[in-house]
């Protein structure tokens, strides 16, 4: 499940939480970024087991656990607005949609977005989306046209194996050194997934945002 708090600014080392950068750290159960916000206050946003924060006794203790499992000390002070929490966070929804309504982004349903793809699937399903919806308002609605973008949606999700590969690995503490120690051997093995993850189909550099915009249709 997703986990998330605010924390004062110096609840933690400023050598492990810097303005310029996301520190993450990864521990059995789970695994929680770190951030300096504009105000200064300090984000905690992570995805954890459920059977974790039950043995642990709570989001907080599950947290504290990971935190100094991976080297960090416990927060100096408490959360500025208490924790939250998310459902969990890879499931879908069966069909996409009901009569009249297609879903689409996290309401169709999403992977764990350790690769940072997340907003990129709500996009894209977006995009997705238009054709079926200007079939509706054309001609009108059907059961097919639910069933035409549910099979889309699920053909879409099929093609996530990178997230649910890393997803995969950042769930053991041993494959996550086994991986690390294999990628500090042949760092090229990266490539591919970090293209696949970012959108990028080759080393050559993207045009700036507005010229992609004006370039698409």
């Amino acid at each position: 499940i997703g986990v998330g708090a605010r924390f004062p600014a110096d609840t933690f080392p400023a050598s492990t939480v810097a303005p310029d950068r996301v520190a993450m750290r990864v521990g059995p159960g789970g695994y929680v970024g770190l951030s300096v916000l504009e105000d200064g206050t300090v984000d905690l946003a992570g995805a954890l087991d459920p059977d974790r924060i039950r043995e642990a006794g709570g989001i907080e203790a599950a947290v504290v656990a990971l935190l100094t499992h991976s080297g960090l000390p416990a927060p100096a002070a408490p959360p500025i607005d208490g924790w939250r929490g998310t459902p969990k966070l890879t499931r879908t929804a069966a069909p996409a949609g009901a009569e009249r309504l297609l879903l689409i982004g996290d309401a169709a349903g999403y992977l764990e977005p350790f690769t940072g793809e997340g907003m990129r699937w709500a996009i894209e399903s977006a995009r997705a989306v238009v054709p079926h919806a200007l079939a509706v308002l054309e001609q009108g609605w059907s059961p097919a046209r639910l069933t035409a973008w549910d099979r889309a949606v699920r053909a879409h999700r099929r093609t996530r194996l990178v997230a649910r590969g890393v997803t995969w690995v950042s769930r053991s503490p041993r494959r996550i050194r086994l991986a690390l120690a294999l990628l500090a051997r042949m760092p090229g093995l990266a490539v591919p997934l970090v293209r696949h993850a970012s959108g990028t189909a080759s080393t050559t550099p993207a045009p700036p945002i507005s010229t992609r915009l004006r370039a698409t249709p």
